[in-house]
């Protein structure tokens, strides 16, 4: 199924990577890139880790290296991360500041969770010229 909405999606010109556990070759996560803002630089970012690979290290090498395409690759000045999950927030924070992100804010009540519960949105970024000093250290 994981596999089918990536291919539709990648129709919409949403870049999507698989990731796998390099021995088992077992699917652990996706990260998503869904189009950027051409005008503003801007170039979102959604990722999610099974249980068992968001504590290990995975995320943030994973997410060091969609970074580095980003800024090395494409044309956009800035990566931008909302974080919608309420139970996870201290790792999501851990795993992003670790890669270089900055939160930059909070927006409160902004979403509705599947409980009908309002919940933040926690927004968090990394500028090309930071990506840039963290490569140089």
């Amino acid at each position: 199924a994981l596999i089918k909405s990536l291919i539709k999606e990648s129709e919409d010109e949403i870049l999507f990577w698989i990731i796998e556990e390099k021995e088992t070759k077992n699917i652990v996560g996706y990260i998503k890139l869904p189009t950027g803002g051409i005008k503003d630089k801007k170039r979102e970012l959604a990722f999610y880790f099974l249980n068992g690979y968001r504590e290990d290290g995975t995320p943030e090498e994973v997410l060091k290296a969609v970074i580095d395409y980003i800024f090395s690759k494409e044309k956009y000045e800035t990566t931008k991360f909302y974080d919608r999950n309420e139970k996870n927030t201290k790792l999501t924070h851990s795993i992003l500041t670790n890669v270089g992100m900055v939160r930059e804010g909070i927006l409160r009540n902004r979403l509705i969770n599947d409980e009908g519960k309002k919940i933040n949105k926690h927004v968090y970024s990394i500028l090309k010229e930071e990506w840039k000093a963290t490569r140089k250290q």
